[in-house]
């Protein structure tokens, strides 16, 4: 799992922030409209670059768990595509802490996303959880 953050970009914290993730894969941009979160990545390592985009909607949203330290999860849906990587189209089911600095104008959170498979097979795979 590896920390990332995202910065508000709104006078009202949750209603809109735009951010960076790295993980697996390589970087993703991420706009997030309250509740909604819509990721656009790319892989970069050599030999399994790919495309990744997802949608998810936050089912629960900085549930407070200590002070600035809040749980969120999510449900959503996502797709894969590159050159070496066959189509992929799923669901996931991102899981993450989120600590909010600076009166919630910084965001770092960890996530994992534990994903099924519809396409190009139905599957489960732990190898495959997504983390970012």
């Amino acid at each position: 799992m590896v920390v990332a953050a995202a910065g508000q970009v709104s006078a009202q914290a949750g209603d809109f922030r735009v951010g960076l993730e790295f993980g697996q894969p390589s970087a993703v941009l991420i706009v997030r409209p309250a509740p909604l979160d819509f990721r656009i990545g790319y892989n970069f390592l050599s030999g399994s670059e790919f495309v990744f985009l997802s949608a998810d909607y936050r089912i629960v949203d900085a549930l407070p768990i200590i002070d600035f330290v809040h749980l969120f999860v999510a449900a959503g849906a996502y797709t894969q595509f590159g050159a070496t990587t066959p189509f992929q189209l799923g669901a996931r089911v991102p899981i993450g802490l989120q600590a909010f600095l600076i009166n919630r104008t910084i965001e770092f959170f960890i996530e994992v996303a534990p994903t099924v498979q519809f396409v190009p097979t139905v599957g489960f795979d732990l190898a495959t959880v997504q983390k970012f």
